[in-house]
């Protein structure tokens, strides 16, 4: 199973997780120890990133690329941050 997560500002992944494992050496440095995959509800279809210490600079579409076998599925999420939040965290579902 594959699950990739991209920002449009971005050209390297900010969260990738390939055969069972968080692969943070291979995405954007400033999306490292941000970002978690709540793994609990992938078994029920659900793909859910929890971004932490959202700025502005967050603000953009998202892409999440799913794989798994033959199947595979692509979503594209928006994010608006117009200012300070509280707790500062979005999460992100595929």
């Amino acid at each position: 199973m594959e699950i990739c997560w991209f920002c449009d500002h971005y050209t390297q992944p900010i969260y990738l997780y390939k055969e069972g494992k968080d692969l943070y050496g291979e995405t954007t440095s400033r999306y490292v120890e941000r970002t978690e995959l709540l793994k609990d509800a992938i078994g029920e279809g659900k793909v859910t990133l929890r971004i932490f210490n959202v700025s502005v600079d967050d603000d953009g579409q998202y892409h999440c690329f799913f794989r798994d076998g033959d199947f595979s599925e692509e979503n594209i999420t928006e994010v608006k941050v117009t200012g300070e939040m509280d707790p500062s965290e979005v999460c992100l579902h595929l």
